[in-house]
């Protein structure tokens, strides 16, 4: 989901932290692959992610 002009929300239901690490660390792998040209140039992008955990039970 597109929260504002460039950042972007991924909810991940029913996933803990490790795995919410991995997913990030993927899509991060993923998105930094991504080549293309502009003019005479190669270009390459990079990101950055957080994560943010809600428990719905226990103690917080």
């Amino acid at each position: 989901m597109r929260y504002t002009g460039e950042i972007f929300i991924v909810l991940l239901a029913n996933t803990d932290q490790g795995q919410a690490q991995e997913i990030a660390q993927s899509i991060r792998q993923t998105v930094k692959e991504i080549q293309f040209s502009a003019a005479e140039f190669l270009v390459t992008l990079t990101i950055s992610i957080g994560i943010a955990i809600y428990k719905t039970s226990g103690s917080t």
